[in-house]
């Protein structure tokens, strides 16, 4: 078992995912020593009509509620405070990777397998924003000016794993163990950056613009946050400040001048 992402709740707890048994945990941050037996279980798949196998985010609306994004299938999760989770919205995609949720309150959503980002209403009705020409979105965040920031990886229409390089002939003997596309053991077993060994970040700001703001190589885009960056003067002189984590241990800070 693995831990895939943790919040801080508006409630001062601590909130916990894990893979690949796709459940959410509740702790208490304040606690001393190991809570193992204290962890109060929020969010169980098998409790649900779709049971998904993965859980890859979370994130809090204004209301306290935890919104849970599955996959296999892909899909939202809504979770009141002490209530059962519902069914907020589900997707045709493989993985629902990543979300954040708007100044307005809805929800960006992002996707593996076709890299589809949406936006979510209050009441569940789906809009795809930008279909990008990456496979996998694993990051989504809002910039204090309201653009929406989407991180991709992999190429569209080709596979993760190299082929194998079979010559002559021979008999070969050999265990093969199927994973899910995207899951956590997929990519714990292989060493490659997946497709293409490239991260990119888009921006989706007023007036529908898209911009490649950033590419890195042979780097896997795991996270970004947003921020500004204060001139001299106690003003904010950057439209957006951002940190980027990579795959291979690196933290990245970049910010765009206003123009």
């Amino acid at each position: 078992m693995s831990v895939q992402t943790v919040r801080m709740g508006p409630d001062g707890m601590l909130y916990a995912a894990t893979l690949p048994s796709g459940k959410v945990y509740k702790l208490d941050p304040h606690a001393e020593g190991k809570t193992d037996d204290s962890a109060t279980l929020v969010f169980d798949p098998q409790a649900t009509q779709e049971k998904p196998k993965y859980v890859w985010d979370l994130a809090f609306d204004a209301k306290g509620r935890l919104f849970v994004a599955t996959g296999a299938p892909a899909a939202v999760y809504r979770v009141t405070p002490g209530g059962k989770p519902e069914l907020f919205y589900k997707s045709d995609e493989e993985h629902i990777r990543t979300l954040a949720f708007d100044k307005a309150g809805n929800l960006i959503a992002g996707s593996d397998g076709t890299g589809l980002v949406y936006r979510i209403d209050p009441a569940g009705k789906a809009f795809v924003l930008f279909d990008a020409p990456k496979k996998e979105i694993t990051s989504v965040i809002v910039a204090p000016d309201g653009s929406i920031y989407a991180a991709g990886v992999g190429e569209k229409g080709r596979g993760n794993l190299p082929p194998l390089p079979v010559t002559g002939q021979a008999t070969v003997t050999a265990t093969i163990t199927i994973v899910q596309p995207g899951s956590v053991q997929a990519f714990s077993g292989n060493s490659l950056i997946p497709d293409g060994r490239s991260c990119t970040r888009y921006r989706r700001a007023t007036g529908r613009r898209r911009r490649l703001e950033w590419e890195g190589r042979h780097s896997l885009l795991v996270a970004m946050d947003a921020g500004r960056r204060a001139g001299g003067d106690g003003q904010s002189r950057a439209g957006f400040t951002g940190s980027v984590m990579t795959g291979r241990g690196r933290m990245w800070r970049i910010w765009r001048r206003r123009r």
